[in-house]
């Protein structure tokens, strides 16, 4: 993976991929280890879902993948607490069971105490 690009989609058709990992292999470059590392390679393209790997039991998730994560959960969480101190926003008016916000809807303004926003 710190050879190939982010989307592992990409690395069957990578041809400096392949190239490298033959040469970390030690192996001639030739049309039939190509071949084979292409096809090596879609295995582990198919056990590779939405940044993280698996493989029997087990589940690997890349840091990046964690910080993307927490990324976003900082930010949908900056916006949930900016939406409680107001009224509800202008945009977008959706029907409640469609808010992403539901299941912890006060449906009133929160007075927010102390230091912590938690």
């Amino acid at each position: 993976s710190d050879m190939g690009s982010d989307d592992p989609e990409e690395w069957r058709s990578d041809h400096a991929l392949v190239t490298n990992i033959l040469a970390a292999i030690g192996k001639n470059d030739n049309s039939t280890n190509r071949r084979n590392i292409v096809a090596g390679m879609s295995k582990i393209v198919n056990a590779a879902k939405d940044g993280f790997l698996s493989y029997g039991d087990r589940i690997v998730i890349p840091v990046t993948t964690v910080e993307t994560f927490l990324e976003r959960l900082r930010a949908m969480h900056s916006e949930m607490l900016e939406q409680s101190l107001t009224g509800f926003p202008a945009a977008p008016r959706v029907k409640c069971d469609k808010c992403r916000y539901f299941q912890v809807c006060t449906k009133e303004i929160i007075e927010l105490g102390g230091a912590s926003d938690e």
